[in-house]
């Protein structure tokens, strides 16, 4: 029973109790009724008197039923609300440790999954490591092969620049000669 059904068993018991309080008053005024019929009776006053008493007898027993019986009513109506209080607030209690172990195991996936993770980055990065050292590396290399390949195409450069000077020279030298030899 939840709360709503608790709240409207309570709205319940207030119903009984008026609809109680108002068979009561019935009941008053029936009593009263049959004590004013028989006082305007035509009868004698000694039977007149023993029909009040009887009457009035009966209508004690009958409230004093009616009321046990609403007392009895009411505590039983009580007893009930209180027992799904305490059903409804052990149900909330089960349901918030069930929450709260369902949470706890969320949160242990969720750890066991960025140490996952971690160590995949871990691993990314030992192996980005490995390519950034290799390519350095190979960088180096490669500056010093061409390094090596300037030197040498220096050095022929210089060679061919200075035997090109060597020939250039000797053109010009036989073409100063040339010329000498026109003149």
């Amino acid at each position: 029973m939840s709360l709503f059904d608790y709240l409207e068993a309570k709205k319940r018991e207030a119903r009984v109790k008026r609809q109680m309080r108002d068979a009561g008053k019935i009941v008053a005024g029936a009593s009263l009724g049959a004590l004013l019929g028989l006082l305007f009776a035509p009868q004698s006053g000694e039977k007149t008197r023993k029909d009040i008493s009887d009457k009035a007898q009966e209508t004690k027993d009958y409230l004093e039923s009616a009321t046990r019986d609403a007392a009895d009513s009411i505590q039983f109506k009580a007893y009930q609300a209180s027992e799904q209080v305490k059903k409804t607030y052990e149900d909330l209690k089960e349901r918030a440790e069930q929450k709260k172990a369902e949470i706890k195991d969320d949160i242990e996936i969720a750890r066991a999954k960025a140490k996952a993770v971690g160590e995949v980055v871990k691993e990314d990065m030992k192996d980005l490591k490995k390519d950034v050292d290799s390519t350095a590396e190979t960088l180096k290399e490669g500056a010093e092969n061409i390094k090596e390949e300037v030197k040498e195409g220096a050095s022929e450069v210089a060679e061919d620049a200075k035997e090109a000077s060597k020939g250039i020279k000797k053109e010009v030298e036989k073409t100063k000669k040339k010329i000498e030899d026109n003149k």
